[in-house]
């Protein structure tokens, strides 16, 4: 893959993940952390959601799981009021407050036989393939090495301070490494489109004569 490649004529889109949960029953093994109508949440089922929960936020954000951790970790230090209160959302503490909300809630739909429902059963099969695949994606894009010079940085990061305001205020050690994640990122998405580029080039496509009358003519109708 060629970072500096032109762009072809033909625009494949990377869709932003939204942060969506879709969590099964886990089997119960060791200490529980709480229990609602007596059934238990152990710690192990909280380190597995956890984990997903970090893989899927990592994916929205266009980061590895490893700089996401840092990134909460360090929270803190953080000098953009902003962002430290992000990154303080995403610590344990608050994850399982959070997460207790949502098995209440998770409860509360299966009582009222929610999940049973047809239009549940196909928004759960289509946020499935859409999750896991944009994840399989984001996998194979972050085993590429990709870097950039500190001076493309510092050029970069002087250049944003001037136009905003609130930069100013920003320690230049932690406006450098805000600006390298992101001009990593923007190289991380173009490989994305060239991997998906080679998808098209790779598998044969047929469409019906009629595509793009279909859905054009499309409606899309609600019960």
């Amino acid at each position: 893959m060629i970072l500096n490649k032109k762009s072809s004529k033909k625009k494949y889109l990377i869709i932003p993940v939204l942060a969506v949960f879709v969590f099964p029953l886990y089997s119960k093994a060791g200490d529980w952390l709480w229990k609602i109508d007596k059934q238990e949440y152990t710690l192990d089922e909280f380190s597995n959601d956890y984990k997903s929960y970090l893989q899927l936020m990592s994916l929205q954000m266009g980061t590895s799981t490893d700089a996401l951790l840092e990134y909460i970790n360090k929270a803190e230090n953080i000098a953009d009021p902003r962002s430290r209160a992000m990154a303080e959302q995403m610590n344990p503490g608050i994850f399982g407050e959070n997460y207790m909300t949502i098995m209440l809630l998770k409860k509360h739909a299966a009582e009222n036989h929610y999940f049973e429902k047809k239009d549940t059963i196909q928004i759960e099969k289509f946020l499935h393939d859409f999750t896991i695949t944009q994840l399989y994606l984001n996998n194979i894009i972050s085993k590429i090495k990709v870097d950039v010079k500190d001076e493309d940085v510092e050029s970069r990061w002087l250049a944003e301070r001037e136009k905003n305001e609130n930069y100013k205020t920003v320690p230049i050690e932690e406006g450098l490494l805000f600006t390298k994640q992101n001009m990593i990122q923007e190289k991380r998405g173009l490989l994305k489109q060239e991997f998906v580029k080679s998808l098209y080039e790779r598998y044969k496509i047929e469409k019906n004569i009629d595509y793009k009358k279909m859905l054009s003519e499309f409606k899309v109708k609600f019960n």
